[in-house]
């Protein structure tokens, strides 16, 4: 329940923190790198994870709404929209990193 609180009211609205990033042409140091690259497709498994916890709620929602679903869901609803909409989502870019990032 402590881990929850950290975490915020719902486990889909947590955030991360960003990793030590090393560019993916630079492989001069092969541990770094690799850590880096492990870090990155951590972040990813978890974008997909808190995509489907808000697509859980969001059912979760039209049932008990019913008829209803359509005001009283909307905010879960343009919530699950932009996150699948936005191509950057599960990136967590460091500083000064251009719009695509640097991964792929």
């Amino acid at each position: 329940m402590a881990d929850e609180a950290k975490l915020g009211a719902r486990l889909s609205d947590a955030t991360l923190q960003p990793y030590p990033h090393v560019p993916k042409s630079d492989r001069s140091d092969p541990v770094a790198w690799a850590n880096s690259r492990e870090q990155f497709m951590r972040e990813h498994l978890i974008a997909k994870e808190r995509v489907k916890l808000l697509r859980q709620e969001v059912i979760a929602c039209y049932r008990k709404e019913g008829v209803n679903h359509y005001v009283n869901c909307k905010h879960l609803t343009t919530k699950y929209l932009e996150i699948i909409q936005d191509k950057t989502f599960g990136r967590l870019k460091p500083p000064g990193a251009g719009a695509d990032g640097d991964e792929e």
